[in-house]
């Protein structure tokens, strides 16, 4: 069994020689620690725990140096396959949030006025419990963070009422792009080997952070060792200073430039050998994608034709030491009516190339996930089927889609919703759609650290305690090298009312008469999880990340491809079967531009990663200073409206909201950007609320056929100066 321990001097020793964790450490008399008072690295008072950041969806891990249960700093783990000994500026600030005033501190409960008055955690418990066995088990949905434990205690308690109807809010961000990668191949991602490749072309989709860093070393690297290295986007975005070169393309049109590059390929040289041994259905794949010839994507994407041409050439010469990669950034994969096809596309223009887990192609992640938990009793899976999965059986293969179990609540086939960790309502489309769909549940209840959009549509708000003050399930993380990354309580409970998720579940099943179900702690499914795929609990509390090494993808290795034929999928029964076509094709955005109209671009900020950092102390100074809150314009788009720099704009679509004017040639002309996790409304979260605005405000409601994404970017609007 894998097992290692690790003391505080141990630790800093096995620091000292390793390249930028020594430099984050920093020496003895730091002026940090002098501010703080303790020198972090001698002070026999201070212990180091292993944990992780939880301000956006990376997970970065990292070493907390903490002082009689107070919080001193942070420093990235060097194993860990997100942070690579590093951290944001999220990862940094982000732990304000334990000792924010905007805390839920107790238990609250909507009134006949909208507000919300405290109650006991006993009576919270009894009349959701009371509630919970008034509405049939079919009507009820529990969407999640995505977090592990929210995602166990979730569905289990779910399952042991009789529901099947489970999901995390991956709807709203990176479920198509999931979705489409394992259509074609069979698993749900795969990663660039950017710092051994000769080529790497990143589609992007105008995210202007997210990244975490260690994607950012693995690109410095690349550039170092000569990659070279193309961003394609409607927007210039701040990690584009390590590409070569950035192709501005159209909004939602990165599916057509796709489909160029692959008729390109299939005219003028492609890897035949590979996709005779790896792949089926190609002579229908062919067929359809000859006719996407690089004039045509001209018309679509704005990119001209010889560029297309010229990066298709590109790709050939370098393979099968290059890959086409759907970047990570929040929001990649759930924008557009389209994206489930971008990233299908995507995932077999890579076969073309014959770069599968390739040096400096594209790596397959290796997937590594819990057997059968040894002293945990097993709940079974409801027969009843999954509400949405019928519609859409591509998100079905991936965990499903909270987008569908949503609309039927609007549409009244849904009567309660559980909603742990996640602001559904704020970072996804048409808040007042969403709104409505809450409010028109017989029960809604939010689990959660602040008062969030979604808290404040909902009955009941339990507080769950910060990600600092309390222990989480292993996160088994899918890479190259697949491993498994600890996030254990760093502080003192801050907040003595609140209790942990798993207490919260706990409780609400004793109440509905299925506490046995959860007769364990949650240390017990740890050590049951760790067990099952041969870690040592111990082991991985020591050191934080475990890599499971001996599960890594071997360059020149195929992987086994999870469809159906077990080859990778040029033509798919399964996407026949959910309505779209055999083989990849062009599908225009639901919403075009017309007249003056631009179209939407949007996405996180490096210091707002998804909204969930906006309401923090000190980014939200770093918000207010730089003024992040500003929409972009193309200097011509402006000249022709105009607008001129600093300008208050009104922006329409389904709704109209009023926003300060940036121009730059950073946005493609033809589009405007509105930078997500702003225009807060609630009052519970004082540093964020009214500060800029909510792009999901216009966006209608929408979901992607066949992959069941968000569509929560496919929209267009009207743009001009305020009071024009």
């Amino acid at each position: 069994m894998r097992e290692t321990t690790i003391t505080r001097r141990g630790f800093l020793a096995a620091a000292a020689g390793t390249v930028g964790v020594a430099a984050a450490v920093g020496v003895a008399n730091s002026p940090w620690d002098s501010a703080l008072g303790v020198n972090y690295e001698t002070d026999e008072n201070v212990r180091l725990v292993h944990s992780s950041c939880r301000g956006c969806a990376n997970n970065c891990g990292f070493t907390a140096y903490v002082n009689q249960g107070k919080l001193g700093k942070v420093i990235g783990d060097a194993a860990n396959p997100a942070s690579g000994g590093k951290l944001c500026a999220v990862g940094y600030a982000y732990p304000q949030i334990a000792e924010s005033k905007d805390r839920v501190v107790e238990p609250l409960k909507k009134n006949a006025k909208g507000t919300f008055d405290p109650i006991t955690w006993d009576e919270a418990f009894s009349e959701i419990a009371s509630a919970i066995e008034g509405i049939d088990p079919s009507k009820l949905a529990f969407i999640g963070d995505g977090q592990p434990t929210s995602s166990f205690y979730g569905e289990r308690f779910m399952w042991a009422l009789g529901s099947a109807n489970v999901y995390t809010d991956d709807a709203m961000r990176t479920l198509a792009r999931k979705a489409g990668t394992f259509a074609a191949l069979g698993v749900e991602g795969y990663e660039p080997d950017v710092e051994h490749s000769k080529l790497t072309v990143y589609i992007c989709d105008g995210a202007v952070g997210g990244m975490s860093p260690a994607q950012v070393a693995a690109m410095q690297a690349g550039h170092a060792n000569g990659a070279r290295i193309v961003a394609v986007g409607p927007c210039r975005t701040d990690d584009m200073c390590l590409a070569d070169e950035w192709l501005a393309v159209k909004p939602a049109t990165q599916l057509a430039l796709v489909l160029a590059l692959s008729s390109e390929l299939l005219r003028n040289g492609y890897d035949a050998n590979f996709v005779a041994a790896q792949g089926s259905g190609f002579d229908a794949y062919r067929t359809a994608v000859l006719p996407y010839t690089a004039a045509w994507a001209e018309g679509v994407t704005g990119v001209s034709a010889n560029a297309i041409q010229a990066l298709a050439a590109s790709l050939a010469q370098a393979a099968p030491a290059c890959s086409v990669a759907l970047d990570r950034r929040q929001g990649n994969g759930a924008l557009y009516g389209n994206s489930g096809e971008l990233a299908r596309a995507t995932a077999l223009l890579n076969a073309l190339l014959g770069c599968y887990n390739q040096k400096g192609g594209a790596l397959v992640n290796a997937r590594v996930r819990p057997g059968a938990l040894e002293g945990i009793p097993v709940v079974d899976a409801p027969s009843a089927s999954r509400i949405g999965d019928a519609d859409y059986p591509l998100a079905a293969a991936v965990g499903g889609t909270a987008a569908a179990a949503l609309r039927a609540a609007h549409d009244g086939q849904v009567r309660g919703l559980i909603f742990c960790g996640t602001d559904y309502v704020a970072d996804a489309a048409s808040p007042s759609y969403l709104r409505s769909a809450i409010e028109g549940c017989d029960l809604s209840v939010c689990i959660d650290v602040e008062l969030s959009e979604t808290a404040q549509a909902c009955q009941y708000v339990l507080p769950d305690m910060s990600y600092l003050e309390r222990d989480e399930l292993p996160a088994f993380v899918d890479g190259p090298t697949p491993s498994v990354v600890m996030r254990r309580a760093v502080l003192d409970v801050v907040n003595p009312v609140a209790m942990p998720l798993d207490r919260i579940i706990w409780h609400l099943a004793s109440e509905c008469g299925f506490g046995d179900a959860f007769d364990f702690e949650q240390d017990d499914v740890a050590r049951a999880q760790l067990a099952s795929v041969d870690v040592s609990f111990e082991g991985a509390v020591a050191n934080g990340t475990v890599s499971l090494s001996d599960r890594a993808l071997a360059y020149g290795q195929m992987p086994a491809w999870g469809t159906p034929s077990g080859k990778i999928e040029f033509a798919s029964e399964a996407c026949q079967v959910a309505g779209l076509s055999a083989a990849p094709t062009w599908k225009e955005p639901a919403q075009l531009p017309a007249g003056a109209q631009l179209a939407l671009v949007s996405g996180a900020l490096p210091v707002n990663s998804g909204g969930l950092a906006a309401n923090v102390d000190s980014l939200a100074a770093i918000i207010a200073k730089y003024d992040l809150t500003r929409v972009w314009l193309n200097g011509q788009d402006a000249q022709n409206l105009g607008i001129a720099e600093g300008d208050e704009v009104l922006l329409s679509n389904q709704a109209d909201v009023k926003a300060t004017a940036h121009v730059t040639s950073c946005v493609v002309p033809g589009a405007v950007y509105v930078p997500a996790g702003f225009g807060r409304t609630s009052a519970g979260q004082t540093k964020a609320a009214g500060v800029g605005v909510n792009v999901a405000e216009l966006v209608p409601f929408a979901i992607e056929d066949g992959y069941g994404a968000g569509m929560v970017r496919d929209a267009v609007l009207t743009v001009q100066k305020a009071g024009a």
